[in-house]
């Protein structure tokens, strides 16, 4: 995952950055005032399952808003789904 997101031209700053309100599995660089805050699940082929649940989405919102403000930076939150194949694909949430 973290190639993935470096050959597209990503930056990788955190890796498991702990929050008051959650661990954050990346955070990347994008520009100079952007940043992704992604996080990672593991998916089933051609899955249909909710991969977040309705807490960790409002925990992982509340980190976009607290790194946000303590970093001076517009914040993208995204997930990254890998399936058994290791196919790849972001989100934003």
């Amino acid at each position: 995952m973290i190639s993935y997101l470096q050959k597209n031209g990503l930056q990788l700053l955190e890796h498991r950055l702990k929050t008051p309100f959650c661990e954050i599995d990346l955070l990347f660089q994008e520009s100079k005032n952007n940043l992704w805050l992604v996080e990672v699940k593991t998916v089933s082929e051609g899955f249909e399952e909710k991969p977040l649940g309705l807490r960790q989405t409002q925990r992982l919102i509340r980190s976009v808003d607290y790194l946000s403000e303590k970093m001076n930076s517009q914040i993208l939150l995204k997930l990254a789904t890998v399936d058994p194949q290791q196919n790849i694909n972001l989100f934003e949430i």
